[in-house]
């Protein structure tokens, strides 16, 4: 993966590709405000992780 760039650009543009790119059959998930937040804070750790780049978390 490219290490994005330390902007919140980036980031917002690293989790709009995430989330296209879960399974369909997800989206019912997606109604529930606790399963979306759950989501972003696991997508954040991986993010964090293979970027090897800490950002401020928004």
């Amino acid at each position: 993966m490219k290490t994005l760039k330390n902007s919140k650009e980036s980031i917002s543009q690293y989790f709009s590709i995430k989330l296209h790119l879960l399974p369909k059959y997800t989206n019912s998930m997606f109604q529930d405000i606790e399963t979306i937040s759950k989501t972003f804070r696991l997508l954040s750790k991986n993010y964090y992780i293979t970027s090897k780049t800490i950002f401020e978390v928004i």
